[in-house]
């Protein structure tokens, strides 16, 4: 089974869920409430989870994608008002070492303290696409007074060309170059499922912006997700 790690509220969740079924399924705040989670770091074999409402072994999970980077307090319509922000900590910390565990593949793994890859600010981003050997704007913050930033970069005038990785594969790019420097991204920040931007009137690629949370309403990124797990289950 491949679990979808999200909420309700999330469409695109519940649409992948919906195109998947039988094989996925939804696990949301509401079953981190559940009776019947069992975690066991040294002995696997032993561990369960509650995945829409039902109980099932670990090893039953074949790969998981996560559609959250936390858990927001307001989601937690089941529980009392004045214990939401504490469950809500608890919870994020439960899935981050949970989802970090797993054995099986995850789209993504928490990073820093994100549940889906590292929830980078644009100029962290920046700073990491050049480490990584990306090209990118120079960018120039100045703080002329205090409580005040001044963030001066290139502007772009065109949308900007839209990369997403999913492990191996890459879709969108115009060319090898595109793609080459997608994927040296996607690895340096240890996130297989990743859109990489790119600016659209520069002749060679120019990093524009990235996300950890790809648009999968486009059904090509989602069909590129499905097959990704397929082929871990192949070569299991």
């Amino acid at each position: 089974m491949l679990v979808i790690v999200g909420s309700h509220h999330d469409r695109v969740a519940r649409d992948l869920v919906a195109a998947w079924a039988p094989d996925a399924a939804l696990l949301t705040c509401e079953d981190l409430s559940t009776r019947g989670w069992r975690y066991h770091l040294c002995d696997r074999a032993a561990s369960r989870a509650v995945v829409a409402g039902h109980v099932l072994p670990e090893s039953a999970i074949d790969g998981v994608v996560v559609r959250r980077l936390a858990i927001l307090p307001d989601e937690l319509a089941h529980v009392a008002v004045d214990d939401r922000a504490y469950a809500a900590a608890e919870m994020h910390a439960f899935l981050f070492s949970w989802l970090s565990s797993l054995t099986c593949p995850v789209l993504n793994r928490p990073a820093g303290t994100s549940l889906c890859g590292p929830d980078w600010r644009p100029l962290q981003w920046v700073h990491m696409a050049r480490l990584a050997g990306l090209d990118t704007d120079v960018v120039h913050c100045q703080v002329p007074a205090p409580r005040r930033r001044v963030v001066e970069a290139h502007v772009t005038t065109s949308a900007p060309w839209e990369v997403n990785v999913v492990g191996p594969q890459c879709l969108g790019a115009p060319d090898v170059r595109y793609e080459a420097a997608a994927k040296r991204l996607a690895a340096f920040a240890n996130t297989p499922l990743l859109t990489v931007r790119f600016h659209a009137e520069r002749s060679a690629p120019c990093f524009h912006s990235a996300s950890s949370l790809p648009d999968m309403s486009d059904a090509r990124l989602a069909q590129a997700v499905r097959d990704h797990f397929d082929a871990c289950l192949a070569q299991a």
